[in-house]
């Protein structure tokens, strides 16, 4: 058993800066946790003071029942690894691994099990005796995998440990780490910047902002069902465009954005003519170039563009609000051309309300940056 118990953490910097806010989660056995936040968010602070490397002004930590709080980070017995691989220099790849299993004492015939049971994995046993500055960024961040796995703990703990590497060992590698994980029945926490890697590979994200949990879940449902502005924003691309409640009727919600411009939505709790946000994702529209019985926006082909896999456009509003669409290329929408005037409907059941911010919506967003 691996299950990670924290109870109203809070830390504080310099007597001034809450870098935690009373944080209280719960990590399950063998649980994939990534978590997210913009710089400042506190994600690294709760990553080290999970590990030991930092101490709480309050709270408690817990591991499998067992309070932690106190216990230096070589009494924890977790793996960790960093995003710069801190790998010792002088030791060769096997003596990086076994360095770890050595130090608890035990004997040869179960250090060098260990040994080559990690490198195995992650695939490096063939390079046992080659040292750090002869390896490619990727390989010793495999190393620094083995190593933390090597200490024996059912416990991981990863600092940004994709941050260091290209684009497309990041493909191979983020795939791999998922899958030892669960091989070897660990419980890990990965805190990262990358919301598309956190959501291939994880089991639940948690989202930080000011030192706070903002929402928890797993990947789809955040996705699909933001709880705020701030995770809609932050979790991929999203749409938002101001509007007013124009007309409630058989649950369903219809919001006016401009002349010709108007969305339905299934989202309760609003009030007729309260001014809202209206949040959608850019694969969620549907492009007619014909006038659809159904509420629609209206608006202006002004730019088109090929974007990882995908045809983006970006349409204006009379309003000169403007909206991103993302397309598969095959799509017959794909001959639209700039300047063309498209309508596009949105499910109401995919169309999210949040209530209008008071420092407006502009500025609410550009505090997320």
């Amino acid at each position: 058993m691996a299950r990670i118990v924290l109870e109203n953490i809070k830390k504080v910097f310099n007597q001034t800066i809450v870098a935690l806010d009373n944080i209280s989660l719960s990590i399950e056995d063998r649980e994939y946790v990534s978590i997210l936040g913009t710089s400042g968010s506190g994600k690294t602070t709760l990553l080290r003071i999970i590990a030991g490397f930092e101490s709480p002004e309050t709270g408690k930590v817990f591991f499998d029942g067992q309070d932690v709080s106190l216990f230096p980070p070589e009494k924890r017995n977790i793996g960790f690894v960093f995003q710069d691989f801190a790998l010792f220099p002088h030791l060769s790849v096997w003596e990086n691994v076994a360095y770890g299993p050595k130090i608890k004492g035990l004997g040869r015939e179960q250090v060098n099990a260990i040994g080559r049971q990690t490198l195995e994995i992650v695939g490096l046993f063939s390079r046992k005796d080659s040292f750090p500055h002869e390896l490619s960024g990727g390989m010793k961040q495999r190393v620094g995998l083995a190593r933390a796995m090597a200490s024996g703990s059912k416990i991981l703990l990863m600092d940004e440990p994709l941050g260091s590497l290209d684009a497309r060992i990041k493909r191979t590698l983020k795939t791999e780490l998922r899958n030892w994980v669960k091989e070897l029945g660990l419980t890990a926490i990965h805190v990262g910047h990358s919301q598309l890697e956190a959501m291939e590979v994880s089991d639940r994200l948690v989202i930080m902002d000011k030192g706070r949990i903002i929402q928890s879940g797993p990947p789809e449902e955040i996705y699909k069902n933001p709880n705020s502005i701030f995770v809609a924003d932050f979790i991929s691309e999203s749409n938002f465009l101001t509007g007013t409640i124009e007309n409630i009727k058989n649950q369903h919600l219809t919001i006016g954005i401009c002349p010709d411009s108007r969305l339905q939505s299934l989202h309760k709790n609003f009030k007729l003519k309260q001014k809202v946000v209206v949040s959608f994702r850019p694969e969620e529209v549907k492009i007619h170039q014909r006038l659809p019985n159904d509420p629609c926006l209206k608006g202006s082909l002004i730019k088109k563009r090929f974007l990882q896999g995908r045809l983006c456009f970006t349409v204006r509003l009379v309003n000169q609000q403007s909206i991103t669409v993302s397309l598969a290329p095959s799509s017959h929408n794909s001959v639209c051309k700039e300047g063309e005037v498209l309508y596009m409907t949105v499910s109401p059941s995919r169309v999210l309300l949040f209530p209008y911010p008071k420092s407006g919506l502009k500025q609410a967003l550009r505090t997320f940056l």
